[in-house]
């Protein structure tokens, strides 16, 4: 069991590495859209997938784990086990660091969620005033393309 704990331990400790690094790319995606630089937006938004990537892996390695130590034990949760075990506690001590990390990522994203739609909306205002000057133009700088109806045709 002692051994199961230990690598639940070290898959959360990856997991709570891999996400802290989101939320320090999460911060500088912030200032990003702040300065409107789109191509390392992208980039911050590659990393954070590739880190997203790797703690799916962990996440099912640590289920699959969490599975079979459950099952050995004859529990439904590690909460049900009796007895005093210092892993089991520090495991729960990293997966509440994680929801911690998670809940501060989740505060970040909306608010980058919320700068970035601000900035779409006054992107699409430009190109709507930019389509409008467009057709404006084209009214003036056409020829008489219509010549046979500009000149009113008079009875004699």
């Amino acid at each position: 069991m002692d051994k199961h704990i230990t690598t639940l331990m070290d898959i959360s400790e990856k997991k709570h590495i891999l996400l802290l690094e989101i939320y320090e790319l999460t911060k500088l995606q912030e200032s990003y859209i702040k300065n409107e630089d789109d191509n390392s937006l992208l980039d911050i938004i590659q990393k954070k997938q590739t880190r997203i990537d790797e703690i799916n892996d962990l996440d099912k390695q640590f289920y699959d784990l969490y599975s079979k130590l459950k099952k050995e034990l004859g529990v439904d949760s590690l909460e049900d086990i009796k007895g005093d075990y210092p892993k089991l506690k520090k495991l729960k001590n990293i997966v509440s660091d994680i929801m911690f990390v998670l809940e501060k990522i989740s505060i970040l994203e909306k608010e980058n969620e919320k700068k970035l739609k601000i900035e779409m909306d006054k992107i699409k205002t430009q190109m709507k005033s930019i389509n409008t000057t467009i057709k404006a133009n084209k009214g003036y700088n056409t020829k008489y393309n219509y010549v046979q109806g500009i000149f009113v045709d008079n009875k004699k």
